[in-house]
């Protein structure tokens, strides 16, 4: 485990901070979605839009607790529990769920 600088306080805070507000929005966007009052030719198109809203949600809520917790870790110059916010395995497949909720067959 290392120490990060407490420089980098600031640029985690903001991250988390915008990975938090990518979450509220799309959670908002999920319940808005979800109150619509759904046209049955319209339906799979509503399902797939919910289903890609609900996996950004998941992701940018992983993000912001992971940057959250690499600022306090930082700030308090304690050992680091994740290198980064974003790792890759979270980060692709993210990407594939998505790809595949859009693509997938009705």
């Amino acid at each position: 485990m290392t120490l990060r600088d407490p420089a980098e306080y600031s640029s985690h805070i903001s991250f988390a901070r915008i990975c938090l507000y990518a979450a509220i929005l799309s959670g908002l966007a999920l319940i808005g979605l979800s109150a619509i009052t759904l046209v049955p030719s319209a339906y799979l198109a509503v399902t797939k839009a919910a289903l890609v809203l609900a996996w950004i949600l998941i992701t940018a809520t992983i993000y912001s607790i992971r940057s959250f917790v690499i600022a306090y870790q930082c700030k308090r110059r304690l050992p680091q529990t994740y290198d980064r916010p974003c790792p890759e395995y979270i980060t692709v497949a993210t990407m594939f769920l998505i790809l595949v909720t859009i693509f997938w067959p009705n």
